[in-house]
């Protein structure tokens, strides 16, 4: 009995053994209750693909959390720096008249430099689907000097200043400058030449310590390789339009035209180490670019308005209407008394 039972056992353990070496795995059909054989590799390859999609929705979900968590860490570090302000030594110039534009670029000019930094301003917009407003404010900065250039009250722009502006030979560095650039010919129509974007050249030439972060604003990169803080306070979207521009928007100004002209020649040192010109290719020319043509300035038709005028000739220019507050005590002209009958 004993030993019948034992060899049945065996049997049926030789029997699973075999089922679990087959090829093929029992898989049941969609709403029956039959069954037929799938191939082993199959549903292994289905398997793998499931886990492997999983996995990278997990990386990506996890590479986000990276990111932001590395984005909050900088931000931090940047707290614990100093603030960025231009050098003492410097002189900052506000002007918003032609003939003292004309003299500050031609100070410029005459330093001898060939790269400064430049910046723009102009008033925000707070409704949405508004007209973006003409830029109203440039930022030019040297060695030694910063000048401010109050254009947004201007007819038309000094020629100095355009000729400054369309000099290839004349560098003009800022974070995102080209987008600048196009907003200067959409507003004024002037032509700006010599852009070195300061993004670009920090990845050619600070590849290291970019890994750090992945801003790349004017603000992350004077951190990373200035080591100082640009705070970014109101004043950013402030009145740029103004007639006077307060100290607080003068000293913001100049620090954002400081910080690129301060980038520019910490990477100029490290391609000079390189012995290594500035490629070509870095350098834009927006007059080698085909634009679309600047909006036209609305104008008046004159003989539309003389011909207006001439039809209207002897009517009121002017109608108004005087409301008088009702008198509260009638006179006898106004409201004669019945005589009484007798």
């Amino acid at each position: 009995m004993i030993t019948r039972c034992a060899s049945r056992l065996i049997g049926t353990a030789q029997r699973i053994q075999s089922l679990s070496r087959s090829p093929v795995l029992m898989a049941p059909l969609a709403n029956k209750r039959t069954y037929t054989s799938v191939p082993h590799d199959q549903v292994t390859e289905s398997v793998s693909v499931k886990e492997t999609t999983m996995t990278s929705v997990e990386t990506e979900e996890s590479l986000q959390q990276a990111r932001e968590a590395n984005k909050l860490r900088f931000k931090q570090y940047m707290k614990t720096l100093a603030p960025l302000a231009y050098p003492v030594h410097y002189v900052l110039k506000c002007v918003s008249e032609n003939d003292a534009i004309e003299e500050a670029i031609q100070d410029m000019l005459n330093s001898g430099e060939k790269a400064f930094g430049f910046d723009m301003e102009w008033p925000p917009t707070f409704v949405k689907g508004e007209k973006e407003k003409k830029t109203s404010l440039i930022q030019i900065c040297s060695s030694n000097k910063i000048i401010l250039l109050q254009i947004g009250r201007l007819k038309a722009l000094p020629p100095v200043l355009c000729q400054f502006l369309a000099d290839r030979s004349i560098l003009k560095t800022g974070v995102g400058i080209r987008g600048d650039a196009l907003k200067l010919h959409r507003d004024y129509g002037v032509i700006t030449n010599g852009l070195v974007d300061l993004s670009t050249m920090a990845h050619e030439y600070g590849k290291t310590k970019l890994q750090s972060t992945n801003l790349r604003s004017l603000q992350a990169l004077s951190a990373l390789f200035l080591e100082q803080q640009m705070p970014k306070g109101k004043v950013r979207c402030s009145n740029w339009n103004a007639v006077e521009l307060t100290p607080r928007q003068q000293a913001y100004a100049a620090n954002d035209a400081y910080a690129s002209y301060a980038l520019y020649h910490v990477f100029k040192n490290v391609r000079d180490e390189m012995k290594a010109p500035l490629p070509p290719k870095y350098i834009i020319h927006i007059s080698d670019e085909t634009l679309p043509p600047p909006k036209a300035p609305t104008t008046v038709n004159k003989k539309t308005t003389e011909r207006s005028a001439a039809n209207n000739k002897g009517m009121p220019k002017a109608t108004i209407t005087v409301i008088k507050p009702k008198s509260t005590v009638e006179t006898n002209d106004q409201h004669p008394k019945k005589k009484q009958k007798p």
